[in-house]
């Protein structure tokens, strides 16, 4: 019953992030990405591979319905998914990894899963600015776009984590 919650809430974050990205247009400066943090959330059990066709679904469903560039999601998602259990092994020791079943807000502290889901996010957008750019934008504004948009997804990320991880140690 847990993984079935946890999806639902998954899907529900997607539509979110769909509504964000296709319907309300902040600036030029802010684009929101709720993306990286729910793969980080995606259970540790699920595997690599399988984390991989979650996160190339999840950015292919938000491009088509939001009417976005088609594949400019997915290309950034998927090294930030790629690189998902690295960042784990960056910010948690060797033992707290290997003990990992799941991430716990509780048992890990929300600050180190907040730093893991700042290097996916920053991952994610350098690549997600880079190519929406594509030589097109001035390099400040680029980096403008990074900053602003890197700063407020981890805000938002922390929504994220809370809804996915917290629901697992509720009972």
């Amino acid at each position: 019953m847990r993984n079935g919650k946890f999806y639902l809430i998954y899907v529900i974050l997607l539509v979110a992030q769909i509504v964000l990205s296709g319907l309300l247009d902040f600036t030029q400066l802010f684009t929101p990405a709720l993306l990286p943090a729910m793969i980080l959330c995606v259970p540790l059990a699920v595997g690599t591979p399988v984390t991989l066709v979650i996160a190339f679904v999840s950015g292919f469903l938000v491009d088509f319905f939001s009417g976005g560039v088609l594949g400019l999601s997915c290309t950034a998602l998927l090294p930030a998914a790629l690189m998902k259990n690295i960042f784990l092994r960056i910010c948690f020791d060797n033992d707290t990894y290997s003990r990992m079943n799941d991430l716990s807000v509780k048992k890990l502290g929300l600050g180190r899963i907040l730093s893991c889901a700042f290097m996916m996010t920053a991952l994610f957008m350098v690549i997600y600015v880079w190519i929406d750019g594509a030589g097109t934008r001035p390099f400040l504004f680029n980096l403008g776009r990074f900053l602003v948009s890197s700063a407020a997804n981890v805000l938002l990320s922390i929504v994220v984590v809370d809804l996915l991880l917290t629901q697992n140690e509720r009972r």
